[in-house]
């Protein structure tokens, strides 16, 4: 299987919402018993994949299969829940129209406007880890878990929030991974403007930043944390 080419076959699918201002997203990725690895992607219009005030968008696929399931659901009465199988040729095309339609664009469309990360580079950089023999989960949100906590503000205290979480490993059932999972944020205080990095999971086995802490945090910093932790990550039970 040509990796490079499935992440790029990702891109287009999703259309690039991975890297979208105010977008979380949930991608997991697991070998099939018949051959290729089935992909399963959460889109999110709001700032965690455990909820959505507007769209929830999910895919899922076979890689050696030539189709994708595509759903949509919004928050508006008005359309019916989206449930379609596409043909991998024409995925990009038929989603660019479906989000663009009333029905996708729902009370609030997805941002055009990209965010500080590219995501895609960053699976890029993990496709070894993205589809091995193990399984694989990548969580995105826009909203910290536990660095307010750490910096003893309020929940909503914090701007330009990130966190992932997830991991890969030999478990029983994606959700296992929870179990060996790593956990990443990044977040800054308005009232000093200053931007901290949270490791709040580490299992990596010797990152360039352990568990803990991290002011005066930037965004390259974020991205070679979740980059090393993923790495390291590999193969743990």
């Amino acid at each position: 299987m040509d990796f490079q080419k499935e992440l790029e076959f990702l891109k287009e699918a999703t259309v690039g919402l991975f890297n979208k201002k105010g977008v979380s997203f949930d991608f997991g990725a697991k070998p099939y018993s018949t051959g290729g690895h089935v992909v399963r992607i959460l889109i999110v219009n709001g700032d965690s994949s455990t909820h959505g005030n507007h769209q929830r968008l999910e895919l899922s696929y076979l890689t050696a299969k030539d189709t994708i399931h595509v759903s949509l659901l919004n928050n508006s009465v008005t359309y019916e829940k989206v449930s379609k199988e596409v043909k991998k040729e024409v995925i990009q095309s038929y989603m660019n129209e479906l989000l663009d339609s009333p029905r996708g664009k729902g009370e609030k469309s997805f941002s055009e406007e990209n965010d500080v990360i590219d995501f895609y580079a960053i699976l890029n950089t993990l496709s070894d880890q993205v589809f091995s023999n193990d399984f694989f989960e990548f969580n995105s949100w826009k909203k910290t878990i536990y660095l307010h906590e750490e910096l003893k503000v309020g929940y909503n205290a914090l701007n330009n929030e990130l966190h992932v979480h997830g991991g890969v490993g030999s478990v029983a059932k994606m959700g296992d991974l929870h179990d060996i999972t790593a956990s990443i944020e990044l977040g800054t205080l308005p009232e000093t403007n200053k931007t901290y990095m949270n490791v709040h999971s580490s299992i990596a086995p010797s990152p360039t930043y352990p568990k803990g802490v991290y002011e005066e945090a930037t965004v390259d910093m974020f991205v070679q944390s979740v980059i090393e932790q993923y790495q390291g990550a590999w193969n743990k039970k």
